[in-house]
């Protein structure tokens, strides 16, 4: 899932620029335009007690990933200051269910998306 609350049904890259949207660069391929308010979410995972969550982003964004579970209460957060070539944030994330996993941009700026990793915390 990826939204700012406002999407359209975009086509021929009408909407360029206004909203998120996937794209690439050759063979890279990533989120653009993730602004304060956006929402990405990735269903489902499995998760069996605490991971480390790292986040890949890039771009001029000063800010915050509120992350949560789908319980509409945020378990923790990422603090963001972006630099313009892809760089990793991370934090300890506990969840012992299988649940989607929400990711909400708080701040100023745009971010760019890469990926993101789950690593389990023995």
């Amino acid at each position: 899932m990826l939204t700012d609350g406002h999407m359209p049904h975009i086509g021929n890259g009408t909407a360029r620029g206004k909203h998120p949207m996937i794209t690439h660069q050759k063979n890279i391929r990533y989120i653009t335009g993730i602004r304060n308010g956006v929402l990405i979410g990735f269903r489902y995972f499995a998760f069996r007690g605490p991971v480390k969550l790292t986040l890949w982003v890039r771009g001029n964004g000063k800010g915050k990933f509120l992350i949560s579970d789908g319980t509409k209460k945020h378990r923790t957060e990422i603090k963001i200051a972006a630099k313009q070539e892809w760089s990793s944030y991370a934090v300890k994330l506990t969840i012992n269910k299988t649940s989607p996993l929400y990711m909400q941009y708080k701040g100023k700026g745009q971010l760019e998306f890469l990926n993101l990793e789950l690593e389990e915390i023995k």
